[in-house]
């Protein structure tokens, strides 16, 4: 008995610890629905001179349908072209053990928004789109790190190697890119 009791805390205690804490932006039931909203999560961060892009990722279940918001913000002193995502643009993940991941973007255009820093008088374009996982995924994602994120957008497609860790240069806070999944998507399946 002593046995088996240990063995079941042994692995309750691993599950706990392979994943994060939840985070949300939003938590909220009610008798409309229930929608589930982690925090955005730097997973992607290049400053080259005055330039800088970033990518942030965070999870939603709204009415247990999952989907991820993927949020791109682009600063310069130069021009930055518009980017947009329509009904035919999706999101591959490749994973470390070598498997494909596609998710598909809500049939909503969108094409960035841009502002004008009033902070250092930079150009920025923010592009935000919502992408569905599609049957099955979800759990590959929870099993490997991913390695590269593709986009294909309205008239590019660009990729992003996502790193084990990254230490951003803007707050200098650390992020876990290529895990993300497997720490975090359990915070909207439950």
């Amino acid at each position: 008995m002593k046995i088996i009791f240990f063995f079941l805390l042994l692995v309750t205690t691993t599950q706990v610890t392979a994943q994060k804490n939840c985070d949300y932006s939003v938590n909220v039931k009610d008798s409309i629905g229930t929608i589930k909203s982690t925090k955005q999560y730097l997973v992607y961060e290049r400053i080259f001179g005055s330039t800088s892009n970033s990518i942030y990722l965070n999870l939603t279940s709204s009415d247990e349908t999952p989907y991820l918001t993927v949020l791109f913000i682009n600063k310069s002193p130069d021009f930055i072209k518009a980017n947009c995502f329509d009904a035919k643009s999706k999101l591959y993940f490749q994973l470390e053990n070598g498997k494909i991941i596609t998710l598909l973007h809500e049939n909503a255009e969108k094409c960035g928004n841009y502002v004008k820093s009033e902070v250092d008088q930079k150009n920025v374009r923010v592009l935000e789109g919502n992408f569905f996982f599609m049957k099955d995924t979800m759990e590959e994602l929870k099993k490997s790190p991913v390695s590269v994120l593709r986009i294909k957008l309205g008239t590019d497609t660009i990729d992003y190697v996502f790193k084990e860790e990254l230490v951003s240069e803007m707050d200098n806070k650390m992020t876990r890119p290529n895990g993300y999944f497997i720490d975090y998507l359990h915070c909207i399946q439950n």
